[in-house]
């Protein structure tokens, strides 16, 4: 095992007091990690590239389909494309691997996939977009249409009622209450009722009102017992409560007071 060379004094640079450790990180980022900066500068034109072509594709006006079967061979033919430039992205990186710059050739392959993959799915956003649209415009006609329908029955209806004509009004029926004329006796007539004179009031309608009355006294009686029940039980509730307070506070004093009394002296053998 070779010895460890420890650096010199003289070789070390020296540290300004002002920078401290500020100094030997900004220095190996400079010295030592210039793959990183490379490799930000490579990218960078790929990155502005990608940008412009989604920009460029923004400004573009979306395509006009015929129906919605035709844009919906267009999003199933993006489908096939997009698997079809995917397996072509797999065999070029398989056949990248036997060639020298095997990474810059990966590379290179990736950013062509995904290229023509944001252009494919570009097609199949817009395609999807159309059919989702004249989905939603079919729904609005139909629900105008069956709103415009039952406007329709409806004013033919009111217009039915306007010109039907009122209906006869029946023949007001004697009521069952109005007192009966006696029956004529044998060879007689039968007399009128006398001046002044008033029908007898029917006993069964002061009967159905006492029960009725009694009924709603009785509910309401009820209904005050129940109340009072309620609020017993209330009641009983709030001081069983007060009564576990108190008895915890209790508990809690007598611990703390137990806690900081004096310790009681060894009994003496």
């Amino acid at each position: 095992m070779k010895p460890r060379i420890l650096p010199q004094a003289d070789s070390i640079p020296p540290i300004r007091s002002d920078l401290g450790i500020t100094q030997c990180v900004w220095k190996r980022f400079f010295q030592g990690d210039r793959v990183l900066l490379s490799a930000f500068f490579v990218l960078l034109p790929v990155l502005w590239a990608s940008m412009a072509t989604v920009r460029a594709e923004d400004r573009q006006p979306p395509p006009h389909y015929a129906s919605v079967q035709a844009a919906q061979a267009v999003v199933d033919a993006a489908k096939d494309e997009a698997d079809r430039i995917k397996q072509k992205h797999e065999a070029e990186v398989q056949a990248c691997m036997t060639t020298f710059f095997a990474t810059r050739c990966s590379e290179q392959s990736r950013i062509e996939r995904n290229n023509a993959l944001n252009e494919v799915d570009s097609r199949r956003r817009q395609a999807e977009l159309f059919i989702r649209q004249e989905h939603s415009r079919e729904r609005h006609e139909k629900l105008e249409q069956d709103n415009a329908r039952r406007d329709a029955r409806a004013a033919e209806r009111a217009a039915k009622t306007v010109d039907k004509p009122p209906r006869p009004s029946a023949s007001p029926e004697v009521p069952a209450t109005e007192p009966l004329l006696d029956a004529p006796a044998a060879g007689g007539s039968i007399e009128p009722p006398r001046q002044g004179s008033t029908p007898p009031a029917r006993s069964d309608d002061a009967q159905l009102r006492a029960q009725k009355r009694a009924a709603f006294e009785r509910k309401q009686q009820d209904a005050k017992e129940y109340a009072e029940k309620q609020a017993r039980q209330r009641e009983e509730a709030v001081n069983k409560r007060a009564r576990r307070r108190a008895e915890r506070e209790a508990e809690a004093q007598r611990l703390n007071q137990g806690s900081h009394s004096p310790s009681t002296p060894s009994l003496a053998k």
